[in-house]
């Protein structure tokens, strides 16, 4: 289904949600290994960064040099965003263990929504400032993007959640 990203043209809610699909079922495969603590210990040890410390800055390097032939290096490019995801997961799973970073725990509790509404809501971003010409420093539509999609989702949750439709993301029926 992610391949078909590849069909879409432009930026849209579309093609970003089938550029991004792979993600979510491989996050959706990995979920019960990572719930796990002894697992989760396991797969996020800190000493795996000295090995993947290359092949993350590598393939950073490699993303920038070559983003504009995504249908070239589709399959690439994901094995590169899957280890920049393992590189984050690893540090924050670290912080966590050392009680740094509490923020992180904060954010922790909103998890799950963030990660559902953070790919549509950064792509409305990333679409207006296309759409308005405004690309001229990707840098900070990146931070725009990423804040908007770490921040919005936590603000609209706790709106919900302060009216009382938080039901609007649970799979139980609402008596």
């Amino acid at each position: 289904m992610a391949y078909f990203y590849l069909f879409t043209e432009g930026e849209s809610l579309i093609s970003d949600a089938f550029y991004f699909y792979i993600y979510f079922f491989i996050g959706t495969i990995l979920s019960p290994y990572l719930l796990s603590k002894r697992k989760s210990d396991m797969i996020l040890n800190v000493n795996y960064l000295l090995w993947l410390l290359p092949l993350f800055l590598g393939g950073q390097y490699f993303w920038f040099k070559n983003s504009e032939n995504i249908d070239k290096f589709y399959f690439l490019f994901i094995i590169i965003n899957l280890i920049a995801c393992y590189v984050i997961y690893i540090l924050s799973h670290h912080f966590a263990e050392k009680k740094q970073l509490n923020w992180l725990s904060y954010l922790g509790k909103y998890s799950l929504y963030i990660y559902i509404l953070h790919v549509p809501i950064a792509a409305i971003f990333r679409i207006i400032f296309i759409r308005n010409n405004m690309t001229d420093t990707p840098w900070l539509v990146l931070a725009t993007c990423w804040f908007a999609g770490l921040l919005l989702p936590i603000v609209i949750i706790r709106g919900l959640k302060k009216f009382g439709i938080l039901w609007f993301f649970s799979l139980k029926p609402k008596l």
